[in-house]
């Protein structure tokens, strides 16, 4: 068998598929250590599922994407339990299902998983790279403000420094007042290492 040539179950999936046995909801989308994907969200509804981890019958949420021209589908939990402060489990809307409210089908989005530092837990980092009707003049008008931060009034001046060749630095105000070391010289373009 050369590299090229399909394996059997790539063989098996294909026959299959021709006989329209293979459903395209079937493709699962992984995020984790799959890098980056760019999805189309095209629709999203609850379900009754299966917990892997106990077992039991559980809320879930299964969205629907399109990648590369493909509809795939997530599913995860709708709801997790979370300790609170007083030590007591109780129930929460989970992180995923949480972000998603911010989109509307059509949005692209770009998902990743992403590792939480000093865990080894993990969450699928969504930013939207397209706008909608209406968002792009929101954002005109200044209503994405809240996003600039705000600088105390009270803040001491910084003193301004400029690097100079030699590796000594001069106050600044000497070369904003038109006071330029070396600004008399020629610069020799020849002597350029690039």
């Amino acid at each position: 068998m050369s590299i090229n040539s399909p394996t059997s179950s790539q063989e098996i999936y294909n026959k299959a598929k021709e006989k329209g046995m293979v459903s395209e909801r079937s493709r699962y989308i992984k995020f984790k250590n799959t890098g980056e994907h760019i999805l189309t969200f095209v629709d999203d509804q609850p379900i009754k599922g299966t917990n892997y981890g106990t077992g039991k019958e559980e809320e879930k949420m299964r969205y629907g994407f399109k990648e590369d021209g493909i509809k795939k589908i997530y599913e995860t939990a709708m709801f997790k339990m979370v300790e609170n402060e007083d030590g007591v489990e109780e129930k929460k809307l989970s992180s995923f299902v949480e972000n998603m409210q911010d989109y509307e089908f059509g949005d692209i989005i770009k998902m990743e998983y992403t590792k939480i530092k000093g865990t080894p837990r993990g969450y699928v980092k969504m930013d939207k790279m397209n706008m909608n009707e209406g968002e792009e003049e929101n954002l005109e008008d200044g209503e994405d403000d809240k996003e600039i931060p705000i600088i105390e009034e009270d803040a001491p001046e910084p003193k301004k420094v400029v690097p100079v060749a030699g590796g000594k630095n001069e106050d600044a105000d000497d070369f904003f007042n038109g006071n330029v070391p070396g600004e008399d010289k020629e610069i020799d373009t020849d002597k350029i290492p690039f």
